[in-house]
């Protein structure tokens, strides 16, 4: 999912998994390739806590929506 406002956009995933790997972030790392706009991954998971996987990747946990 791609969320944009003016000319910010920001890439979102969503996984059902406990640990986010380096195998889980190549989708992100794709699309944000693609389009240079995209300056921010998110990836929502069931992980305990907030973590920067990548100086432009971070994993949030779901319930803190």
């Amino acid at each position: 999912m791609i969320i944009s406002s003016g000319t910010e956009k920001v890439a979102v995933e969503i996984k059902a998994s406990r640990r986010i790997q380096s195998s889980d972030i190549t989708g992100l790392e794709s699309i944000m390739k693609l389009d240079p706009q995209i300056k921010t991954g998110v990836i929502f998971s069931l992980q305990h806590h907030p973590t920067r996987i990548t100086p432009k990747i971070i994993n949030v946990p779901i319930w803190s929506l």
